[in-house]
């Protein structure tokens, strides 16, 4: 098979999109496919934190940019690499990769993480977006219904997480670790560290690990000293770090945040508390692969979290989850479908394809999944 040339847009400071991107990346160089990253021109420090080797182009740094004339150079750097297909990770980044998609004549893929407000997806009826890439059959949904789309055009592709052959061992000391990535999510990291502080009162010895952005440093150490608990805060590059510390990952946000740390967690066998909101009920098996609680019900996250003190529960939990990731979550099976789907693009010709012919390929991420399961 021939390798393609991916283009992948992004914003690395966006870490919940620039994590999953990043593993994708990964696979798609491993597998001989040319890969690079074009991220705003000041975040280039960035990529090569996540990114390795993948080449490194700068979008403009913003719409002032943009639009005054200092765009000229990175639009000849993005268009003297020559991608097959580009590959958008951020809606924030999506008109200047429609913009060099016309220039070049090339297909433009978009995933989203989460549901968005139709004023915010407007440019996904251009005619060079060719596939919108969700996470779950409720944000296909939401996209077809609230914001419009065509039902051919909206494939369900979650996010693939690399899965270790071996997971990395527990500590083994007497003290329940618990790891929380709160991104942006403060309100739900002071809910966890409130009942973890509970935890520690009935005599406990509880650690707080915390995976978290250089903006919330200052924000997160003070309500971690609030609650009186020892705590080590993890920046988001040594994610694999923060799992190893972790027994267990709690994450409680309400909202539709990417659930890509919490797939991270259950791909080593580390046992998660989930809220039952977003895509998360989608994403794990209730009392199997994770325990569910509703995201303002502190007391259910108090009795969840006693019920971790068990090294049983831990361990089958963890198990179960890693198990689901395999079947499911696997940046292996996730990659797979991503390159069919661009495989359909490329090759649909000046015809195009049939309706049907689309469904099939809409599918390809359930149909890997389910022939790997079997």
């Amino acid at each position: 098979m021939i390798g393609l040339r991916v283009l992948h847009v992004l914003s690395p400071l966006a870490a919940g999109v620039a994590m999953p991107a990043a593993a994708l990346a990964d696979w798609q160089r491993a597998a001989g496919h040319s890969v690079a990253i074009a991220v705003p021109a000041e975040q280039l420090a960035a990529v090569s934190e996540w990114f390795g080797t993948a080449t490194a182009l700068p979008l403009p740094g913003g719409l002032r940019a943009w639009w005054s004339g200092r765009r000229a150079a990175p639009a000849r750097a993005l268009a003297a690499w020559a991608p097959d297909i580009i590959h958008v990770h951020d809606l924030d980044q999506l008109e200047p990769a429609l913009t060099l998609a016309r220039q070049l004549s090339v297909a433009v893929m978009v995933g989203v993480l989460r549901n968005e407000l139709p004023v915010r997806c407007r440019a996904l009826s251009d005619p060079r977006v060719a596939w919108v890439l969700v996470q779950t059959e409720s944000q296909r949904a939401h996209f077809l219904g609230e914001v419009g789309l065509a039902r051919d055009q909206v494939a369900i592709l979650p996010s693939g997480v690399p899965v270790p052959p071996t997971p990395p061992a527990l500590r083994g000391d007497d003290a329940l670790d618990v790891g929380c990535a709160p991104f942006a999510d403060l309100d739900a990291l002071g809910t966890v560290l409130q009942a973890l502080a509970e935890l520690a009162r009935d005599g406990v010895a509880v650690r707080a690990q915390v995976l978290a952005g250089a903006d919330e440093l200052k924000r997160i150490r003070r309500l971690c000293a609030r609650h009186e608990l020892p705590v080590q805060i993890h920046a988001v590059g040594a994610h694999a770090d923060f799992i190893s510390a972790s027994d267990a990952f709690v994450d409680v946000s309400a909202g539709d945040l990417p659930a890509w740390p919490l797939l991270c967690a259950m791909a080593a066998a580390r046992p998660v508390i989930a809220a039952a909101a977003g895509a998360k009920p989608e994403l794990v098996r209730d009392n199997d692969s994770a325990l569910l609680v509703a995201p303002t019900a502190s007391e259910a996250l108090l009795s969840a979290l006693r019920q971790l003190r068990a090294s049983a529960v831990r361990v089958r939990l963890g198990a179960a989850g890693r198990a689901l990731v395999q079947e499911r979550f696997d940046v292996a099976i996730t990659a797979a479908a991503t390159l069919e789907l661009y495989h359909q693009v490329l090759g649909s010709g000046v015809d195009g394809v049939s309706a049907n012919e689309r469904a099939e390929t809409s599918n390809a991420y359930r149909r890997i999944s389910e022939t790997r399961l079997h």
